[in-house]
């Protein structure tokens, strides 16, 4: 259920009891995308049901999951060399973000 403004309140609905013909109701979906969720848009379904009368509907709607792009770098600190040596650190790069 929603405020005015279409703030969520409440814990989520399992029931919203009867609703009388002509009336309605707000409801706020709240969705969270997965923390591994592609950038781009993802389809998502809502329905609703009558457990009265077995009546149902479904709306489609999408999400937008943003670009999110992260880098680590991570270097291996392992190395000694002498005087006019030479050393090699190996370092590996790893896209933690959702794009390539």
């Amino acid at each position: 259920v929603a405020d005015g403004s279409g703030n969520p309140t409440g814990a989520p609905l399992t029931n919203t009891g009867n609703i009388n013909g002509g009336s309605n109701i707000k409801l706020v979906a709240v969705v969270t995308p997965p923390a591994n969720a592609p950038a781009g848009d993802q389809q998502v379904y809502f329905k609703v049901s009558s457990p009265a009368t077995g009546l149902s509907d479904v709306m489609v709607d999408k999400v937008t999951v943003q670009a999110d792009r992260k880098l680590s770098l991570q270097n291996d600190r392992i190395g000694q060399v002498a005087p006019g040596g030479t050393v090699v650190y190996k370092h590996t790069l790893t896209n933690t973000g959702n794009i390539d």
